[in-house]
């Protein structure tokens, strides 16, 4: 999931424009937000290596890097509107928690890389209030 800040919102690392919501597949109340912009990740090693079961090894200190190109490689160039189940679920659960902290969130719900730049798009959904 994609999490815009809201305004006023404090940011670990200023330089952040969003924070990247990622969950285990069998189990969505262990996830992990991490703040990000359009060079990568702002996480330390360590808590990257624990939450996705890297182990440690040399050239430990290049895992970011890569792991941000790996992120990056699975970014669409198309939007698609079809999300898989298991995709439905971690959204709907994200969005239940968040909702109680405020109903009129704004929700970025499909990224896709821009083919002609190494910029990042960001399609905005806003929630109806019915």
């Amino acid at each position: 999931m994609v999490r815009l800040f809201l305004i006023g919102e404090l940011k670990q690392n200023e330089y952040a424009l969003v924070k990247l919501e990622f969950f285990k597949e069998d189990n969505f109340l262990d996830n992990l937000l991490v703040e990000a912009n359009s060079r990568g990740l702002l996480i330390d090693t360590k808590t990257l290596r624990n939450y996705f079961g890297i182990e440690w090894g040399k050239n430990i200190g290049d895992i970011i890097m890569q792991f941000n190109e790996r992120l990056a490689s699975f970014i669409p160039k198309e939007v698609s509107a079809y999300k898989s189940d298991i995709q439905k679920k971690a959204m709907v659960h994200s969005l239940s928690l968040s909702d109680s902290e405020n109903p009129d969130r704004v929700y970025c719900s499909y990224v896709k890389r821009n083919p002609f730049t190494t910029r990042y798009k960001f399609l905005l959904l806003t929630k109806s209030r019915r």
